[in-house]
């Protein structure tokens, strides 16, 4: 539940920044141990940011340690 409760947290950080220093864009990288677009990262949707993987990404995206991974659960 705490690491649920962080999105909203940074999502509200990201959007102040972006605010006082206007800048040409944002990059957000993390171990968010959670697949890309599922529904706890909608605050960061809502604040503006985007999956870079389905815009510019190949192959599953995926960044566990296997030979055929199906799981893309760090945002890096």
């Amino acid at each position: 539940r705490s690491r649920v409760d962080q999105f909203p947290k940074l999502a509200a950080l990201i959007q102040d920044l972006v605010r006082q220093h206007q800048p040409v864009g944002v990059i957000l990288a993390g171990d968010f141990n959670t697949p890309g677009g599922v529904w706890s990262t909608r605050p960061l949707r809502q604040a503006g940011l985007n999956d870079a993987w389905p815009i510019a990404g190949r192959g599953w995206g995926a960044t566990m340690t296997a030979d055929f991974p199906v799981s893309r659960i760090d945002q890096c």
